[in-house]
């Protein structure tokens, strides 16, 4: 589940960018020569693209959050100075930012169990704090049902990781609404499903959660198609990372 703009990249100010890091240069200097080069949105994807290369390719968590806040913190900060003078310019910016916020949460969320990665007590606040914004987002920018389905989703699923179940509950309730709008089958049968699980792991669990939970993925994997398949998947090893104390 990603969002992506489609802005050019300066692929080697990137690599330079990372280079610079892990050779130990402070992070502040690097988003110093970061945000001198180029445009405002063309800075806020560089940010965006920063993000996702400490993660992926990487594999480090705190540069990637440290990216993150600040790609966030900057977009939102040029898009409030060009809102009067070049409104277009500001909602693109802001769109850049949920973009940014969307992808920090996810990443920061422990249920993937992503190999090379650790997600710490901090790192969750980061990605859940990215999550509530990522929403309020994409309710400002009036972004349609599947994205909004996608916005309750990545809050469920931090209150899950929280273990606020009836919190989680509540947000998975709303991404199926929001993928049934859409007309997201597959999408609003994994809400389906992480509602089950958070059911199922809740201490007030009824006495047939881990039977509603079962059916939930029987249900998606009788979709028979690649999404489905993938998110049964995904929820059994969020299953087990949540059941672990």
């Amino acid at each position: 589940m990603t969002e992506e703009q489609k802005i050019p990249v300066d692929k080697a100010l990137l690599n330079q960018i990372v280079t610079a890091v892990k050779q130990g240069d402070d992070t502040y200097a690097a988003m110093a020569e970061l945000e001198a080069a180029g445009e405002p949105a063309v800075v806020a994807e560089h940010y965006s693209q920063l993000l996702r290369q400490f993660y992926f390719q990487e594999k480090n968590v705190p540069q990637m959050v440290m990216f993150g806040r600040g790609g966030i913190g900057y977009a939102l900060s040029q898009a409030k100075q060009l809102e009067t003078t070049n409104p277009k310019s500001a909602e693109q910016l802001r769109g850049i930012a949920k973009t940014i916020a969307y992808n920090l949460g996810v990443n920061c969320w422990p249920g993937w169990r992503d190999e090379g990665i650790t997600i710490t007590a901090s790192d969750r606040a980061a990605g859940y704090d990215a999550a509530l914004l990522n929403l309020r987002l994409a309710r400002e920018l009036k972004r349609d049902a599947e994205i909004l389905g996608h916005a309750h989703w990545l809050v469920g699923a931090h209150h899950l990781a929280a273990h606020r179940h009836a919190d989680a509950i509540a947000e998975f309730n709303k991404s199926s609404v929001e993928f049934t709008k859409a007309n997201k089958t597959d999408y609003q049968f994994m809400a389906a499903g992480y509602t089950a699980l958070a059911d199922q792991l809740s201490p007030n669990a009824a006495a047939d959660a881990k039977q509603k939970y079962e059916a939930a993925l029987a249900a998606l994997k009788s979709r028979n198609t690649e999404d489905a398949k993938f998110f049964a998947e995904q929820i059994k090893t969020a299953a087990e990372v949540f059941a672990e104390p």
